[in-house]
């Protein structure tokens, strides 16, 4: 893949993995679920990138801990 194409790529991988779960959440009335799922499709997104895979795993590690560093300080305030 052409670098060019990597924005292209990356814009394309979050609409569906974040997209994807919040309108059938919304078409099916259960938002429930579609938190939890566009937040993984999320955490997904961000973790992808070109490196290797120990790399990439680590990045995966790092936005898990973010995300429910956030969300636990979220849900005491």
């Amino acid at each position: 893949m052409d670098l060019g194409d990597a924005p292209i790529r990356r814009g394309v991988l979050f609409l569906v993995n974040i997209g994807v779960p919040i309108v059938a959440g919304v078409v099916s009335g259960d938002l429930q679920p579609t938190v939890s799922a566009a937040v993984l499709g999320m955490l997904l997104s961000f973790a992808d990138n070109n490196g290797a895979l120990p790399r990439r795993l680590r990045l995966l590690a790092m936005d898990a801990a973010a995300i429910a560093i956030a969300g636990c300080a979220g849900y005491l305030s």
